[in-house]
């Protein structure tokens, strides 16, 4: 099973990242966008994991940011992964 460790997104800030990006989304049809209910932080992509230990990685993960302060996350550049899809023409 492929596994990460992702912050959610509440849904108040997903309708704004929406709002913001309708331009973008009007214009770039073309683009496959995510569904808003796949909009999250990753954190960190742990890959294919076992699913046998899947429980107590989610425990390690759990008991390290319990009770943890509530913080403010400011981002100050985008990333954007892209998908790029090779083609190739045969002919003879």
């Amino acid at each position: 099973m492929q596994l990460s460790l992702a912050i959610k997104i509440p849904d108040e800030i997903k309708r704004s990242i929406v709002e913001q990006l309708k331009p973008l989304n009007d214009e770039y049809r073309v683009f496959q966008w995510f569904p808003t209910e796949e909009y999250n932080i990753e954190l960190f992509n742990f890959g294919k994991v076992d699913e046998s230990k899947v429980e107590a990685l989610s425990e390690m993960i759990e008991r390290g940011v319990f009770d943890m302060p509530a913080f403010t996350l400011y981002s100050e550049h985008l990333h954007m992964m892209m998908k790029i899809i090779s083609r190739s023409m045969w002919g003879s």
